[in-house]
Parts: structure tokens; C-alpha cells; sequence
């Protein structure tokens, strides 16, 4: 028993720090807008992340344009800048706003034409 507790006293679970944990990448949240996209516009519109999801960005002001000198200043609630990978991670609660605004009548569109 003594060798026992010598052992186990030697074994400590590991910790790691996982950076970004719950956030999204813009792909990520395509995935999941896409469908209600879909049910709304119909089967044959998309919801890239290279167009729309960038679209919806600068529409809502969730983020700077790209090449900002200021790429930090984003809209906490719905994404952060990740300073070491030089990119933009996305909450949950970004998913669930525009899933509620891309069910509006119009929005999709008034969001690629870049329309308030």
C-alpha cells in the first residue's frame, strides 16, 4: 500500500489550456446557418463563408474590414480575433442571431447587397 501511495502521488492528471474552446470558425457557422437559409430561400441558395458569412459580417459590423489596422475591434458577443493565427473565431450566439435574422423575408438578400 506504501508503494501504492508513492505511485499515485507521482501521477497528476494533465491541464491543458485550450485556446478558443466554444468558438467557431466562420466555416463552422456556415454549416449550421446554411439549412435555415435553405428552408427560407430554398434548396438551390448557399451560405458560404468566403461570401455570405463575410457578407453578414460587415453587414451586422461584427467585425473590421479585412486589412484593418485594428483587426480587435469586433463585436465581442459575436466574434474575437485570434491574434496568433492572425483570423476571427465566432460564438454561439452569433449562429443563433443570424439564424433568427436569415428567417426574416428579404434579409438574405438585403445581406449580400450589403443593404440596411
Amino acid at each position: 500500500m506504501e508503494k501504492y501511495e508513492q505511485v499515485t502521488a507521482l501521477i497528476k492528471p494533465a491541464v491543458a489550456q485550450v485556446a478558443n474552446a466554444g468558438r467557431l470558425k466562420a466555416s463552422d457557422v456556415c454549416r449550421q446557418v446554411e439549412p435555415e437559409v435553405k428552408q427560407v430561400c430554398g434548396n438551390a441558395v448557399k451560405f458560404n463563408a468566403s461570401y455570405h458569412h463575410a457578407r453578414a459580417c460587415q453587414f451586422y459590423k461584427v467585425r473590421p474590414a479585412s486589412g484593418s489596422p485594428h483587426p480587435e475591434k469586433t463585436d465581442t458577443r459575436f466574434c474575437h480575433y485570434d491574434a496568433a493565427h492572425k483570423d476571427y473565431v465566432y460564438t454561439e450566439q452569433w449562429v443563433t442571431f443570424l439564424k433568427t435574422e436569415l428567417k426574416k423575408l428579404g434579409q438574405y438578400d438585403k445581406i449580400k447587397r450589403g443593404q440596411a
